[in-house]
């Protein structure tokens, strides 16, 4: 495949993913994922509406700022996790 027809940004964005992962694994305990916190959070916040009977806001809303917040943790995690 040409380099050429590869936007710039992600020819470095494989690079960055190429040099981490020549370097040593990072991993870290279950407990210190950002990622289950934030689902942890949205779970409760489902639930408390729920037994309430009505929603905060849109459940649409709601359901896209949590993909959107997870994507941002995806991207920025570097760690894997330990059981």
């Amino acid at each position: 495949m040409k380099t050429a027809l590869i936007p710039k940004w992600l020819q470095e964005w494989e690079r960055g993913n190429q040099a981490v992962d020549k370097e040593v694994e990072m991993v870290k305990k279950w407990y210190q994922s950002k990622t289950l916190y934030l689902n942890v959070i949205g779970a409760a916040v489902a639930i408390v509406q729920a037994l309430q009977g009505q929603p905060w806001i849109d459940p649409e809303i709601q359901v896209l700022i949590l993909a959107v917040l997870n994507a941002l943790l995806r991207f920025i995690t570097k760690a894997s996790l330990t059981k």
